[in-house]
């Protein structure tokens, strides 16, 4: 694990800007806030920065659907010019594309409402004429009644409002549309509460449904033609104009951060001060690179190692798996990162489990089809951390289909096994699973014993009684005497060196060994489900496709979440248990971005 240090940074008052410009450029600097000086540093530009950065990522996203294409990269600007330029875009954005993109939304929703319009009115009569309608004093209703009730409306409506004026047509799902013109609305009220009655929106037509349906078609065809040309217009604009918004923003988001590390930073009349954390592996070139301004000190600082922020530490390859790493949160200072253990036996569990080379090639298909989906959903659930879980998706399946063949599996249909059928060697899938448990356990214990070398003998021989007597559990299915010794030894020393306490572990490491049967139960009843699927299929004739397509498509749902959800549990609660410490929080350096520009901040 990447160990971090405290510091405290001291500079002249009036170097603050560059010492921070300096720090935020190395992106190795995680600030914290200091009680050590009262008086804080206040920046006016910095509520300059915050309402251009809004006002340039509304317009910047207003455009982006309209921007296909590269942005070239740009060489950062001074502050001053940064400023000025940003206002002028804003302003040609306010006067020449603003108006259009307005236009564009008022024709939009002036289409959808011509669709309910169209759609209203698609089920009266072409011919229904709705002049003497428009011709009365009063609003017209519309809405649906049930078909019985109409005849004897219409009777009632001609007895108590003779000068009514009332259309029928026909509506889905056996009722009626019943549109009526009356000058007496209160008598009308009364008289539709004794009916089941739904009021319904229907337009004004003028003339025949015909020739009002024709008028809006044609109207529609006018707005398609505006529409066109407004979006070639703003195209062509988004084109020039979306990177500079683009290049806009980054920088004023760059020079905004800068700033924004004031809010960590304390003054006196002459200097002043930022604490935080950086790397060790990093100091000597963050010290070197601030120290190159004139009147900058840097002093290490005393700091509870339990304080510290940690950044995790694996290849960047499995970067994906530390997803499953964060759900435990920040491991503490000097410990060892179990992301590269977690991305060869998270997917070696799920493969076991699933064990199925048809279910196996599903989720690699269906997961690459929708990486992208898949990332935005486990982001969403779960966490940023999660925003590249495709990639252990695709590898557990790859897995699975490994498992498939060694199983012989193909959605629920036996082939021949590379290894053996679990299905019809329970025993040998129970015991390699109780292997497999204790491969792991042991590695939990392993990596404990790594990182407590340091602590002394007696640390070093408490770990390694806990890994001698799970050996000693072991070797007594095969020599009952000799793991008997081991265990019993092993158990002695561990009362010894941790009391009363280790009893109670040793008892839950008992559980943990046999939690991992589930490898094996988790298995057998995936494939037990597929293999009802295929039987029940077979059983039915002429729904045998829906049957198949239904019952492996639910299967393939629970061969997913069932795995993946045990896989889980045995690293969360099984694994990590036994070495696992949770530190505070992550080191989260101050950074600039340069995705599309590049240079230093010149203020």
């Amino acid at each position: 694990m990447n160990e971090a240090i405290k510091i405290s940074v001291f500079s002249h008052i009036d170097d603050s800007v560059a010492v921070m410009s300096s720090i935020a450029s190395m992106g190795a600097f995680h600030p914290e806030k200091t009680d050590r000086l009262k008086n804080d540093i206040i920046f006016e530009n910095m509520e300059i920065l915050a309402d251009l950065l809004v006002k340039i990522e509304n317009a910047r996203g207003e455009l982006e659907p309209y921007f296909s294409g590269n942005v070239k990269s740009s060489k950062t600007i001074p502050f001053s010019e940064l400023i000025e330029t940003s206002n002028n875009i804003l302003k040609t954005f306010s006067e020449k594309i603003l108006p259009s993109l307005q236009r564009i939304r008022n024709v939009e929703m002036k289409k959808l409402t011509i669709k309910e319009d169209l759609k209203m009115i698609s089920n009266i009569n072409k011919n229904t004429n709705f002049g003497p309608i428009n011709e009365t004093k009063s609003s017209f209703l519309s809405g649906k009644m049930p078909s019985k009730a109409v005849k004897h409306f219409q009777l009632m409506l001609s007895e108590r409002l003779p000068d009514s004026v009332v259309v029928f047509g026909p509506w889905e799902g056996g009722w009626d549309y019943v549109l009526i013109g009356t000058s007496d609305d209160v008598q009308l009220e009364s008289l539709l509460s004794e009916f089941t009655w739904i009021p319904l929106y229907l337009p004004k037509i003028r003339g025949t449904v015909a020739e009002f349906k024709d008028s809006l078609l044609k109207e529609n065809q006018d707005l398609d033609r505006e529409l066109s040309v407004l979006h070639s217009s703003v195209l062509k604009f988004a084109l020039k104009f979306y990177p500079n918004l683009l290049t806009s923003k980054e920088m004023l988001n760059n020079y905004y951060k800068v700033l924004g590390i004031s809010k960590y930073a304390k003054k006196s009349d002459f200097f002043i001060l930022i604490e935080g954390w950086v790397l060790k592996k990093r100091f000597s070139r963050f010290k070197n690179t601030l120290t190159k301004i004139e009147g900058v000190e840097i002093f290490k600082e005393k700091f509870n190692p339990n304080d510290a922020p940690t950044l995790p530490d694996h290849p960047k390859a499995v970067d994906p798996f530390y997803s499953i790493v964060s759900l435990m949160g920040p491991s503490s200072q000097g410990s060892i990162d179990p992301t590269l253990s977690v991305s060869f036996f998270f997917p070696f569990f799920f493969g076991m489990m699933l064990g199925d080379v048809g279910y196996g090639c599903a989720i690699l298909f269906l997961t690459i089809l929708f990486r992208k989906q898949v990332d935005k959903l486990f982001d969403l659930l779960l966490g940023s951390y999660f925003s590249s879980f495709s990639w252990v998706l695709i590898v557990s399946g790859f897995s699975s289909v490994i498992f498939g063949f060694l199983f012989g599996e193909v959605f629920g249909v036996s082939i021949t096994p590379v290894l053996f059928n679990r299905f019809e060697n329970i025993e040998a899938l129970l015991v390699s699973s109780f292997i497999i448990g204790l491969i792991h356990l042991n590695l939990g214990f392993l990596i404990k014993l790594i990182g407590d070398i340091k602590k002394g003998a007696l640390t070093i021989i408490t770990n390694l009684s806990w890994i001698s007597l799970q050996i000693g559990i072991f070797g007594m299915f095969f020599n009952f005497t000799a793991g008997l010794l081991i265990a019993t030894a092993s158990a002695v020393l561990l009362l010894r060196n941790g009391g009363l306490s280790s009893l109670f572990v040793m008892f839950s490491l008992f559980g943990n060994m046999f939690s991992y049967l589930r490898l094996a139960a988790i298995g057998l009843s995936s494939f037990g489900i597929a293999l009802v699927v295929n039987q029940l299929a077979a059983m039915s004739g002429s729904a045998k496709i829906l049957i198949l397509v239904f019952g492996h498509t639910l299967t393939l749902v629970i061969g997913i979440f069932a795995p993946f959800i045990q896989a889980m549990r045995l690293h969360l609660i099984e694994f990590f248990s036994k070495f696992y410490e949770v530190g505070k929080r992550v080191f989260n350096p101050l950074s600039l971005t340069h995705e599309h520009t590049g240079g230093d901040l010149i203020w």
